[in-house]
């Protein structure tokens, strides 16, 4: 006797879909306030990156998929739908990625948008041309969820419309939030990893080694390939960047909507495995990078910070030394203006722009006025 266990739709797992999507969405109006149109608008008229993308994304991805499937034998729903993630658009966690590592994000986000658009013609193209030759799946009526491809476009291309609007009407309010957007993105990235893995702990028992190696391997190659084409392109590091991560994350909710919708439960359910498979391990390179990057910030930050040998500045008749930095400081801020008998002239230390450097303001009138001033850097 066959025993079948089918697992009850539970509410936390409403939930975290509707706060991710909550999330993201806020997201994307922090990344249209960081998008910049001109950018857009020459990605557009030179569709170089993007074809760049497209191409790794759609031909690349979807042939590496079904090698692997092949190769570790993944066959049935597993099969399915890590073959469906080889061919998905890209995710909007590719933006965040991006804007983290210094890619160029308006390109990626452009990107996103275009590959979530043809997504409605390629990814049931692939699924439709190869479905045979994976085991297990010959026989299955697929149920393509454009609806779902269309409500994420809408999801995405709102909200960043919002935040465009937001850039070129209100430009400080688009300022606050692009300062904020960092520290939202690293929120929303322990949030994924997380509260994800604890609504889905289920999957984790059905595991294998082979699914995990292979998932590893579609990701990274993505990310590998995706950058070696545009770097033999000669794009800028900022574009290879954006390409790379394009390439490499995938919008893994479509597959997972494709097998719950094709397949009957329980199959369903556990042939998500895959895609949430290829979800949670893709990001661990990009995690290292951030990592590596913040503390690099951090040390460099610190080495502007701390002066490597004392300062000695002499000043008119006064000489200023300094053993730590922030007492000098403090002096020149206190600092009148200084007499010269011999050439008849007013001397006062001011900073420049940046805070940093101070500058001499000269006045041969003594008066000092910021219309009859002479300035240099010290």
């Amino acid at each position: 006797m066959n025993i079948v266990v089918v697992r009850v739709e539970r509410i936390v797992d409403t939930l975290f879909i509707v706060v991710v999507m909550l999330l993201m969405m806020a997201a994307y109006v922090g990344m249209g306030c960081a998008v910049e149109l001109s950018v857009v608008k020459e990605v557009l008229k030179k569709p170089v990156p993007p074809f760049i993308g497209f191409c790794s994304q759609y031909f690349i991805m979807p042939l590496t998929a079904f090698g692997l499937v092949r190769i570790f034998n993944l066959s049935g729903g597993i099969g399915l739908g890590f073959f469906a993630s080889g061919c998905a658009p890209g995710g909007g966690a590719s933006n965040m990625y991006t804007y983290m590592l210094g890619g160029d994000t308006s390109l990626s986000v452009t990107m996103t948008v275009v590959s979530t658009l043809t997504a409605l013609a390629m990814f049931p193209a692939w699924l439709y041309a190869l479905r045979y030759f994976i085991p297990g799946v010959e026989g299955t009526t697929f149920k393509i969820p454009y609806y779902n491809i269309l409500a994420s476009l809408a999801t995405m291309v709102i909200p960043l419309t919002i935040g465009i609007l937001i850039r070129l009407k209100r430009p400080q309010l688009a300022c606050s939030i692009k300062k904020a957007l960092r520290p939202f993105f690293a929120f929303i990235i322990i949030f994924l990893f997380t509260v994800g893995i604890w609504s889905n702990i289920y999957l984790v028992y059905l595991f294998s080694a082979k699914l995990f190696l292979a998932a590893c391997i579609l990701s990274y190659s993505g990310f590998l390939l995706g950058g070696f084409f545009a770097f033999i392109c000669r794009l800028p590091l900022a574009r290879i960047i954006a390409v790379a991560i394009e390439t490499g994350v995938q919008n893994t909710g479509l597959p997972i909507l494709l097998l719950k919708f094709s397949l009957m439960q329980p199959e369903a359910d556990m042939s998500v495995v895959s895609p949430v498979s290829v979800a949670m391990f893709m990001p661990v390179p990009l995690w290292i990078a951030i990592a590596v990057l913040e503390v690099r910030k951090c040390v460099n930050k610190k080495k502007q910070t701390d002066p490597k040998e004392p300062l000695d500045l002499l000043v008119g008749d006064q000489r200023l030394t300094n053993d730590g930095g922030e007492e000098l400081n403090d002096e020149l801020d206190e600092l009148a203006i200084n007499r010269d008998p011999i050439n008849n002239r007013s001397t006062k230390l001011e900073y420049s722009e940046n805070g940093n450097v101070p500058k001499i303001v000269i006045d041969s009138d003594n008066d000092l006025k910021p219309s009859e001033k002479h300035e240099g850097d010290i």
